[in-house]
């Protein structure tokens, strides 16, 4: 088995170390195919992997979610059970050479505008891969866990920070745990000419960041909108002066918070229970923390202090990635 996986290493799917390192997603998107196909290969020489949802399987394969833009062009006008040819030289290759996709096979296609669609693989060739769509299956458990999930809107209010590596990560992070909204927010006024054209020239890198995350997460049931950066001041006037942010649940993360983060958790466990759809938006600040007219400016437009830990100071992403994701695995667990 060893030698096999040497293989892979030679093949390229596991990523080498090199002076001229890989871009954010690029990195991902290969750690989530390698994996995978390294998960493959332990399960047919019997050896243990992780537990995956069920729904995500079939005949033991591992199904993929794979991004493709096109994709509502491609299903438009077509019923469940027909198939479909998929010709993009970009996908076809990556489908056959990289993932090495063979008949019978099911993966599922998604775009960033919450589109997705399951299919199976019914015959390959150099040209063209022809697959069948198929609806997905009805599971009761699924069903019920996404009629859960859509009782909550989550907008992650996030305050830019120096390094654009960390801000890209809590942007990877929003997409994989299914975050609806992300509002960057400029604390640092002397660097909001700066910010401002970050977003106009790595729209494309964003893009790929949040593809590459919601491939490794299946999160293709709702991609974030990530709005245009704003000032703290002017997103405070902007919650006062519209009126549906009224009944959203405001917080922001301080270490000497008014509040546990369990009050927080035993609220949304409450609320799932309930018709009406919650609205809850987490503020991260800054490296150098919020300054205390900052704090006040919250305060006054409803937002609330919680803290993680009182004797645990987290850097911004390692506090907002603990944050999401205790939420989450709240809201998507009965």
């Amino acid at each position: 088995m060893f030698a096999r996986i040497n293989n892979y290493w030679r093949s390229g799917l596991f990523l080498r170390r090199s002076c001229h390192p890989a871009p954010l997603h690029q990195k991902l998107c290969l750690k989530s195919s390698s994996l995978s196909s390294l998960c493959e290969l332990m399960n047919q020489h019997g050896c243990n992997s992780a537990p995956s949802r069920r729904w995500m399987h079939s005949h033991n394969r591992h199904v993929f979610a794979l991004h493709y833009n096109e994709l509502n062009e491609l299903i438009s006008g077509s019923e469940p059970n027909e198939v479909v040819g998929i010709a993009d030289s970009a996908l076809l290759k990556r489908m056959t050479t990289i993932l090495r996709f063979k008949p019978g096979d099911q993966f599922v296609l998604f775009d960033l505008n919450s589109t997705y669609q399951l299919f199976k693989v019914v015959q390959i060739d150099k040209r063209m891969i022809k697959a069948i769509k198929l609806q997905h299956d009805q599971d009761e458990e699924l069903l019920t866990l996404l009629n859960q999930r859509k009782k909550f809107t989550i907008t992650a209010s996030i305050c830019m920070t120096k390094s654009k590596d960390t801000f890209e990560e809590m942007i990877y992070q929003c997409s994989s745990m299914g975050v609806n909204r992300i509002v960057p927010i400029i604390t640092e006024e002397k660097k909001q000419q700066q910010h401002a054209e970050y977003f106009e020239n790595k729209k494309e890198r964003l893009n790929n960041i949040m593809i590459a995350a919601i491939e490794q997460s299946k999160q293709f049931y709702g991609t974030p909108f990530i709005e245009t950066p704003i000032s703290l001041s002017d997103y405070v006037t902007k919650i006062s002066r519209n009126q549906s942010y009224d009944t959203e649940r405001r917080i922001f993360l301080d270490v000497d918070g008014e509040l546990s983060w369990m009050n927080l958790l035993r609220d949304i466990e409450q609320n799932k229970n309930q018709s009406r759809t919650t609205s809850i938006n987490v503020l991260v600040g800054p490296e150098r923390d919020l300054f205390d007219h900052e704090r006040k400016y919250l305060k006054d437009m409803g937002f609330t202090s919680i803290s993680l830990s009182k004797k645990i100071v987290y850097k911004s992403e390692t506090a907002f990635t603990i944050a999401m994701g205790s939420i989450m695995s709240v809201i998507w667990n009965k």
